[in-house]
């Protein structure tokens, strides 16, 4: 089954997240979120953030597998570069703030 539209949960599984996002559009959407939230918020929520963003599904199982690995190394850059700061973890999910 071949996919024409956009990007479905049929295709994702051979596709990479980067052919998705541009440079940076990631840790774009993610201080966005950070930003707008004013307070610390999870590698989830902030996965989220970025696939509603970008308009594609927030419940396709598969894409947000991909998309947390993209969202997470993003913020380990933007937390060495100073950034963004660890707020140490909640459920075992990491927290980010400004």
């Amino acid at each position: 089954m071949g996919c024409n539209a956009a990007p479905c949960s049929l295709c994702l599984p051979h596709m990479s997240v980067r052919r998705l996002f541009q440079r940076g559009e990631i840790q774009k959407y993610c201080l966005e979120a950070l930003r707008d939230a004013g307070g610390a918020l999870s590698t989830r929520e902030l996965t989220r953030h970025v696939i509603a963003r970008k308009g594609l599904d927030v419940e396709d199982p598969v894409l947000r597998k991909k998309v947390v690995f993209s969202v997470m190394q993003s913020m380990k850059t933007a937390r060495r570069r100073r950034l963004v700061k660890d707020a140490g973890k909640r459920k075992n999910v990491r927290l980010w703030q400004l």
